[in-house]
């Protein structure tokens, strides 16, 4: 394969999320959801090789793009699969998708509860044993560079304000959800002026 025909097939996919794919974590057989799609930059391999997948967002715009990037890519696929909604409340029925996408998201969370309430919304449409990618801003390595604004959230160094995952939440997560952890958490922390977490699991019921 080219670089180009690489960059075709992949062209702005989360690198973590190319790390999953390689990996065979996602199947054609997968019902996949991305929560929080944008304007469906990580869904190029997805479409172009015919998977079942759904993107929601907030934003009318972005993905009025993600159903022309979707329908350059496979002229088949189904452009109301893109609709528009909040992670507060999806509009699938209860265990819903094998796998679910959620990629730099969660961290615009407003409050611990509304960050509760999306992962709750995240968890209902999983099915059992589906898998559950998350990447989103973290407190781990930046303790002492973020500065605390109540309720969870955080300004950083970057001169943005975020929802920061922490040990705690881990653990609040662990011990109420039947999670199991497919690849260790990943803390990649950027010059010192964010970090992101990076999550792969699994619901083991």
């Amino acid at each position: 394969m080219t670089l180009e025909q690489l960059q075709g097939a992949l062209a702005h996919t989360d690198v973590y999320l190319i790390d999953q794919i390689l990996k065979g974590r996602f199947q054609p057989s997968m019902k996949l959801l991305d929560a929080g799609s944008g304007e469906g930059r990580n869904l190029h391999w997805f479409i172009k090789n015919g998977y079942t997948i759904y993107g929601i967002d907030r934003h009318s715009e972005a993905l009025h793009y993600a159903r022309l990037a979707a329908k350059s890519l496979n002229p088949t696929f189904q452009t109301d699969y893109f609709q528009e909604m909040g992670l507060e409340k999806i509009l699938f029925p209860h265990q819903a998708f094998d796998a679910i996408i959620c990629s730099a998201v969660l961290h615009f969370a407003e409050s611990e509860a509304h960050f509760y309430t999306m992962w709750d919304e995240l968890w209902r449409v999983l099915a059992p044993q589906g898998i559950l990618f998350i990447r989103m801003a973290s407190l781990t390595g930046m303790e002492n560079e973020a500065k605390p604004l109540g309720d969870g959230r955080y300004a950083l160094p970057d001169g943005s304000q975020r929802f920061l995952f922490r040990p705690d939440i881990r653990e609040k997560l662990e011990s109420h959800y039947a999670i199991e952890w497919l690849e260790p958490l990943k803390t990649v922390v950027v010059d010192a002026q964010r970090s992101m977490n990076v999550m792969v699991i699994r619901k083991a019921n």
